[in-house]
């Protein structure tokens, strides 16, 4: 079977794969001011368009603000651990995980739809 058609949990061992380097593809994420190359432009060109078929940017703007909060939040717990307050940090970890998890549950069905139109998880997560 073709990679680029395979569903999703079968490319990844049955689990759902982490979409860390995914988030760099979205409007605002870090690819986009990248020289981006042939593959890259594809797939933001492919992110733009169903966005825009979904008409729903407002929850991508919402995904990519989690995304940039948790990041604040990590370094934070960061710190904390390094103070030795780790009952902080870990109540900071809660709060990032939980960020995390929502913004995930936003980009996952925009990621599942590029699986679906052919581009394989490999090359999303470059």
């Amino acid at each position: 079977m073709d990679e680029t058609k395979q569903p999703v949990a079968e490319q990844a061992n049955e689990q759902l794969p982490d979409l860390n380097n995914f988030y760099g593809y979205l409007p605002g994420g870090m690819y986009r001011d990248d020289d981006k190359g042939k593959n890259k432009q594809a797939i933001m060109d492919a992110i733009d368009q169903i966005i825009i078929e979904r008409g729903n940017g407002d929850e991508i703007k919402k995904a990519n603000s989690l995304i940039e909060e948790s990041k604040k939040f990590m370094a934070e717990m960061f710190l904390l651990l390094q103070q030795g307050k780790t009952e902080q940090a870990q109540l900071i970890e809660k709060k990032r995980n939980d960020m995390a998890k929502e913004a995930e549950t936003i980009i996952r069905p925009l990621y599942n739809e590029l699986i679906k139109r052919g581009f394989s998880h490999d090359l999303l997560m470059q």
